[in-house]
């Protein structure tokens, strides 16, 4: 599995990084990695640029058809926190779906799971794009 790093900086969680490297048995790629890859870890901060559109635009470029992303935000109480609604408009706003479900929770961040939206829902949003 090929698994791209988006956004990592000083506070990002350096056990998390080594299991997720111990469980693909693969180094995490950097942002200068081309190809498509299988996964994206994006590290996203409140009022950090790039917005997090822009980041999850990054992100969708550089996955597979099949790939998804682990958006890594700050937990709730963190001045750096990034609200469920900001997730969800920009999820909507760049084509992706968030995952139902508890997600995951590492010390200081959250992982929310985002996958390309199953076909049928991408022809319903199509037609209603239609003019009439």
């Amino acid at each position: 599995m090929t698994i791209k790093e988006i956004g990592e900086g000083l506070d990002v969680d350096e056990l998390f990084r080594r299991r997720v490297q111990g469980l693909t048995d693969s180094a995490l790629l950097d942002e200068g990695y081309t190809p498509p890859v299988d996964a994206v870890l994006l590290w996203c901060r409140a009022a950090k640029n790039p917005s997090l559109r822009h980041a999850l635009r990054q992100a969708k470029a550089a996955l597979s058809r099949s790939g998804f992303v682990w958006l890594l935000t700050p937990t709730p109480g963190s001045p750096r926190r990034v609200h469920p609604v900001q997730i969800d408009t920009a999820s909507l706003r760049t084509g992706f779906h968030v995952e139902a479900g508890p997600g995951i929770e590492i010390h200081r961040w959250i992982g929310t799971r985002l996958t390309r939206p199953p076909s049928s829902d991408i022809a319903l949003v199509r037609c209603g794009a239609l003019p009439n």
